[in-house]
């Protein structure tokens, strides 16, 4: 009984400590990810206005002829 509660502290302390490592490097995660996410959010949309702004052209262009 003793042994096997021994182990389940240890099993606990493992994930405990684990938990410790992940939420310490969280924030240098955070801080290269969010940039990186942004700028692919930015650059969708540019894609976006400029597809836009062509359509719109072409519809002007149409309606004019």
């Amino acid at each position: 009984m003793m042994l096997l509660l021994g182990r389940l502290i240890s099993l606990l302390l493992l994930l405990l400590r684990s938990l410790v490592k992940i939420l310490s490097s969280l924030p240098m995660l955070l801080k290269f990810l969010i940039p990186r996410l942004m700028g692919r959010f930015v650059r969708r949309s540019r894609r976006v206005k400029i597809v836009v702004k062509r359509v719109s052209t072409q519809c002007t262009r149409k309606v004019l002829i």
